[in-house]
């Protein structure tokens, strides 16, 4: 079946108002093994919010809404079809995505927008480390 997941990370004085605008409240409960619907964690500065797309896939369109006046990065895996995509986005705008589809290749990334500068380094060492192992 695999495995599908949005991970949120965002100014942990935007999570109050982010998990209002997707019906979520803090519980304080402890999740060890992220079965919940979501979870969340925050390190006093930045908050992350686990979401099992079983129960909700996270839109662009939510995304977009919970970034509003803030930024935040959001992190999709989808293991039942294999892709994968990293995104930011800030003031209600989707500012940058890179997405891959393993189905085409490991060296199908797709970009739109304009990513961090040094990506395209962190690209060639990833692609450069998986070469090596399959030596």
């Amino acid at each position: 079946m695999g495995f599908r997941v949005t991970l949120i990370s965002m100014p942990s004085q935007s999570a109050t108002a982010a998990l209002r605008r997707l019906g979520l409240t803090r519980t304080d409960e402890p999740d060890e093994a992220n079965e919940s619907p979501f979870n969340g964690a925050t390190n006093g500065e930045n908050y992350l919010l686990w979401v099992n797309d079983d129960w909700h896939v996270v839109t662009d369109e939510e995304l977009s809404a919970l970034s509003a006046g803030s930024e935040l990065r959001a992190l999709r895996a989808n293991e039942t079809v294999m892709i994968s995509e990293i995104a930011k986005f800030e003031n209600g705008e989707k500012v940058w995505s890179l997405a891959l589809d393993c189905n085409k290749g490991r060296e199908h990334l797709t970009c739109i927008g304009h990513p961090p500068a040094n990506w395209p380094e962190i690209r060639d060492n990833l692609l450069a480390e998986a070469a090596a192992e399959e030596d």
